[in-house]
């Protein structure tokens, strides 16, 4: 389901950020631009949250 989120989430952003780059000088262009850079901020953090888990995981098994 994570993944699922995640993958829209980017699906999402980069139809924007495409949109902004078509769009440039229109005012709700720069607001998409910036929903988007939002998004690729959150979906980076949502990886790096995952990642970690997998590292604080895998190193909990090695202290055993």
């Amino acid at each position: 389901m994570k993944q699922i989120i995640e993958t829209l989430i980017g699906i999402i952003a980069i139809i924007n950020l495409c949109w902004l780059i078509t769009r440039h000088p229109v005012l709700m262009g720069t607001l998409f631009g910036v929903f988007s850079f939002l998004f690729l901020i959150l979906l980076a953090l949502c990886n790096a949250a995952g990642r970690a888990d997998e590292v604080k995981l895998d190193f909990e098994d090695l202290q055993e």
